[in-house]
């Protein structure tokens, strides 16, 4: 994944990112029972949120290029 030099790009990945990462903690703290089992559940969905659903979501909202676009663009650079 690219990260976009854009300022309006990283503002849109951060909002998104954070109100994600609050709907999720919070969210579920509130649905949840108090257990510790649905504690680590619920941190254990806020890691995969933070690792690979907002950054999927990022590129399919086109705020960051993925590695393929920008693997292919190099790839062009050095044979063309």
């Amino acid at each position: 994944m690219k990260i976009s030099k854009v300022l309006w790009r990283k503002a849109g990945a951060f909002t998104i990112g954070i109100v994600g990462l609050v709907a999720i903690q919070s969210g579920l703290k509130w649905t949840f029972p108090e257990a510790m089992l649905f504690d680590f559940l619920r941190y254990t969905l806020v890691g995969l949120w933070g690792l690979y659903v907002a950054p999927l979501v990022f590129v399919k909202l086109k705020l960051y290029a993925s590695d393929k676009t920008h693997s292919a663009s190099i790839d062009n650079t050095i044979s063309g």
